[in-house]
């Protein structure tokens, strides 16, 4: 397993979220801000979803970055957390 993971995943509310993992989640994190991800308030990085090709030509630098430094990235088939999260919090009384 790599020393540096990105799991990415789509956000109804974000775009494409992306999770740093692994003892050297810093070089995972410098090449998403490398490739224009922006860290979000909850710690996660986004790619807020502007246009089709802007997401791809993201998406494409960060795998050269990733690739370069050795980081293993996979996308999750899984909903992002942050999503329930708020599903839930909205079926709460007040």
């Amino acid at each position: 397993m790599a020393d540096a993971q990105i799991t990415l995943t789509y956000s109804r509310n974000v775009g494409v979220v992306a999770i740093a993992t692994g003892e050297q989640y810093k070089s995972a994190e410098s090449a998403l801000n490398d490739a224009g991800f922006r860290r979000g308030e909850a710690g996660v990085y986004q790619l807020t979803y502007t246009d089709e090709a802007a997401v791809r030509a993201t998406l494409a630098h960060l795998a050269e970055r990733t690739e370069a430094r050795g980081i293993q990235v996979t996308a999750s088939s899984r909903r992002f957390i942050g999503d329930t999260a708020q599903d839930i919090a909205r079926c709460l009384p007040g």
